[in-house]
């Protein structure tokens, strides 16, 4: 239903959207138009996302006091450099905000959060 809904949509208007509304246009001419029509929506929605995660845990520490830790953006991960007195506080923040963000982009839908701490992000890889 949804490949179908997507490709309708896509014929119909040019363009996808994600669940924040941003669009993403289809060439109808290009081989491929059917597969981005379905992936589009989806990567773009994780893209969305993560974007909202971020501005939500930047007021999150802001307003908790804690230094911003996050020093990179790795597709769908968030990597933070955290100074150790800090780990349980940035920890909850970030799991707090990675929630209110998911209810807020897709109220219902249960995600998962897998935090992994170490002494650099390729250790954890």
């Amino acid at each position: 239903m949804f490949i179908q809904r997507q490709h309708s949509i896509a014929n119909q208007k040019g363009y996808v959207t994600t669940a924040r509304g941003r669009r993403s246009w289809i060439n109808p001419h290009a081989r491929n138009w059917e597969n981005n029509a379905i992936n589009s929506p989806i990567q773009g929605g994780a893209a969305d996302f993560t974007k909202r995660w971020c501005v939500l845990f930047h007021r999150a520490c802001k307003q908790d006091g804690v230094d911003f830790p996050l020093t990179m953006i790795i597709h769908d991960e968030l990597v933070c450099d955290v100074a150790e007195k800090d780990i349980d506080k940035v920890e909850k923040l970030m799991v707090e905000t990675f929630n209110h963000t998911a209810e807020e982009l897709y109220p219902g839908v249960k995600f998962a959060l897998d935090l992994k701490k170490g002494a650099s992000w390729a250790c954890k890889h």
